[in-house]
């Protein structure tokens, strides 16, 4: 900030400056530095909504309804901006809680790269990577409904990459894989799987691709029956938990993929 006001030549504000907006200069310094300072609340506040600024507390008891101020400051003159609480609000209870799944997931559900790092055998192509980008940047957002939904996207994306190690058995699995629905895929792929995995690693796969599943239904079908169990993942601290979840989900299904194609072929 002070380097960009410095190489504008912004002059400081002096107390009692007075300008007349009827006379209006364009490269008046007084309307230089309005402008420069709204040019700082719009990044500040996109950087917000982006959630790279997040708010950080500390001790057990602080006061989360507070408002963030984000000073910044030039020589002879400065200013704050408050901005409302960031998301997410990352409460001590939800950073224990994500820590002791598996400290490693925790920057996970803030970077895309991270947290595609694990997926590569998935061989996910742009549609479902983008899914999980937004989803990523829905939840920073607070955006909880578009991101159950988009992670629902991308699960069933996944589910197709495993049945590609079947695409060569027969035309009606390279047709199927090609343009049939994912009800119909997992319906077919489910007893080849249980031939090669374990059924408890198959059924926690299924049950939580249901719920995910739920979950885009929920936000595509507005006017459907109202779900308890998907609701509950619309918060922050809920739908946190169910990104790191998810994570864990499609790793597991990445390995099964890496698997199979070794006992297929």
């Amino acid at each position: 900030m002070n380097l960009l006001v410095d190489d504008e030549g912004v002059p400081t504000p002096q107390h009692g400056d007075r300008i007349d907006l009827d006379a209006f200069d364009d490269s008046h310094p007084i309307l230089r530095y309005v402008r420069l300072q709204t040019a700082v609340v719009e990044a500040i506040s996109e950087l917000d909504a982006l959630g790279f600024l997040v708010p950080a507390y500390s001790g057990e008891h602080a006061n989360l309804g507070q408002l963030l101020n984000i000073p910044w400051h030039r020589q002879g003159t400065s200013s704050g901006i408050d901005m409302s609480e960031g998301v997410p609000i990352l409460r001590h209870q939800h950073i224990r809680l994500v820590h002791s799944l598996n400290p490693s997931y925790f920057p996970r559900i803030y970077d895309h790269d991270l947290y595609l790092e694990a997926l590569k055998d998935l061989e996910f192509d742009d549609r479902p990577r983008r899914c999980l980008y937004e989803a990523l940047r829905a939840y920073r957002q607070g955006l909880y409904i578009s991101c159950g939904s988009l992670l629902g996207a991308a699960s069933e994306s996944a589910w197709f990459s495993v049945g590609e190690a079947f695409r060569e058995e027969s035309k009606t699995w390279a047709d199927l894989l090609d343009r049939g629905t994912f009800t119909d895929l997992q319906k077919k792929l489910l007893p080849k799987l249980r031939q090669w995995a374990p059924d408890s690693l198959i059924d926690e796969l299924v049950s939580f691709s249901s719920l995910l599943r739920r979950m885009r239904n929920y936000g595509v079908h507005p006017k459907g029956a109202d779900d308890a169990a998907v609701e509950r993942y619309f918060n922050d601290e809920t739908c946190g938990v169910l990104l790191v979840e998810n994570h864990d989900y499609l790793v597991r299904l990445a390995k099964l993929k890496v698997d199979l194609k070794e006992k297929v072929s």
